[in-house]
């Protein structure tokens, strides 16, 4: 079941998104994919921000940092590059495990983007 949400970034600013599943689940050794955009869709094309955390990238390299992998919190690296082309406004940001099989939206968060 997805978990809802919000959050706040700033246009033009760096900024995290951190995500705490609820109930906890464990997700070592999953691959994460991260996704901002207009709206929730199954479809990565409508993604505006795009962020994975997969095996051989450590360290939140690739965007998503798993701070605490029994309870399924991670943070989600959002830099200004990513925002500078967006206008304010109300974003979705999904979280979904990838795994060849396993393909599962683990979480679901709306906010907003301000100047």
């Amino acid at each position: 079941m997805p978990i809802y949400c919000d959050f706040t970034l700033s246009k033009f600013e760096d900024g995290a998104i951190v995500v705490k599943l609820d109930p906890p689940l464990p997700i070592g050794g999953m691959q994460l994919q991260f996704m901002l955009g207009r709206r929730i869709t199954a479809l990565p094309d409508y993604a505006l921000v795009t962020k994975v955390a997969a095996s051989g990238f450590g360290g939140g390299q690739s965007g998503i940092t798993v701070t605490n992998s029994g309870q399924g919190i991670m943070s989600i690296r959002i830099n200004r590059a990513d925002t500078s082309g967006l206008d304010p406004g109300a974003y979705a940001g999904w979280v979904r495990r990838m795994d060849v099989g396993n393909e599962t939206e683990l979480w679901r968060g709306y906010g907003i983007i301000t100047q």
